[in-house]
């Protein structure tokens, strides 16, 4: 999927993703970027997946790569 930074929080390590097709947000993770210790700017392109939190059951981006 191809989506933009909606907002991220560095000092908590995640933040939302919006899919441009849908407009559906998604909760991301550090630990799903490609490399966890780059930061996100608001209006950041990414590509991602989709995948369910084993913890919540809810969908979240996976497998992020900031573009």
């Amino acid at each position: 999927m191809l989506g933009k930074i909606e907002r991220w929080d560095a000092g908590k390590g995640y933040g939302f993703i919006a899919d441009k097709a849908t407009g559906k947000s998604y909760f991301a993770h550090r630990s799903a970027l490609e490399k966890p210790d780059a930061t996100p700017a608001r209006g950041q392109e990414a590509m991602f997946d989709i995948e369910r939190s084993p913890k919540s059951g809810r969908t979240q981006a996976a497998n992020i790569v900031l573009l």
